[in-house]
């Protein structure tokens, strides 16, 4: 993770973030997920995620069904 820090990936870091940062980071290629997903420790509940510091990264699809 120091690399991810040095990089600058996250921005600025501080001792409290730095604190609970992990050894392994997973990052997705452009356009693509990352789900880790393990039953009743990891669960889904959200319909729609999002985030990033990109425009691009901020978008979230929505869809709706009307029975």
């Amino acid at each position: 993770m120091a690399d991810v820090v040095a990089a600058g990936w996250l921005g600025t870091v501080g001792e409290r973030l730095r604190a609970r940062l992990a050894d392994v980071c997973v990052l997705p290629a452009p356009g693509e997920t990352v789900w880790w997903r393990e039953r009743h420790r990891f669960d889904m509940r959200f319909r729609g995620h999002h985030g990033g510091l990109s425009e691009e990264e901020a978008r979230t699809q929505v869809a709706a069904l009307v029975v």
